[in-house]
């Protein structure tokens, strides 16, 4: 069920190298496009990355983007941010199904965003958009590293019920 994915999710620092099959990417990509969005635009598009030295690069496009140095497989999300306004919140609700759809699997997902990062080469965003030849139009939320983990990973913490909040603050 939806909750046993969730409990179980673990974003993932290093991965096996186990190969992800297509038959999963598009499982995982299949989760994605299907997740809610403002006005049923579904505007999100992914990119499937594989190839070794382009992962290798995509990994130095912030410190945090490490774990794709290890992860068999990238889906890169893009959303063009004139065709909603919502596009931050619509490429959320792709990634955090993806995740889920990855921990149902039994694969992890490790999340990097982009979007208002830095490197050495500057705006991040920039840096990837170059690499996969994404167009300019296109704004790139994240990556999302896929692949059996290689170590167990952080558990997300239980809800706190001083976070639930009943009918008022």
């Amino acid at each position: 069920c939806m909750l046993d994915a969730l409990n179980n999710l673990r974003q993932a620092h290093n991965f096996l190298t186990e190969h992800v099959t297509d038959t999963q990417i598009e499982e995982l990509v299949h989760a994605a496009a299907v997740a809610p969005s403002s006005n049923e635009l579904h505007p999100c598009h992914f990119v499937i990355v594989r190839e070794r030295e382009l992962l290798d690069k995509l990994a130095k496009a912030t410190p945090l983007a490490a774990p794709l140095k290890t992860a068999p497989t990238a889906i890169l999300i893009c959303v063009s941010d004139q065709e909603t306004q919502e596009w931050v919140e619509d490429a959320a609700m792709a990634a955090a199904l993806l995740a889920a759809q990855a921990s149902s699997m039994g694969l992890s997902a490790s999340i990097i965003q982009f979007r208002g990062h830095e490197n050495r080469e500057g705006n991040a965003e920039d840096y990837v958009r170059q690499l996969a030849s994404i167009p300019d139009d296109m704004r790139v939320f994240c990556a999302i590293g896929v692949g059996k983990p290689a170590d167990e990973g952080k558990a997300s913490l239980p809800l706190s019920q001083e976070r639930v909040h009943r009918e008022r603050w």
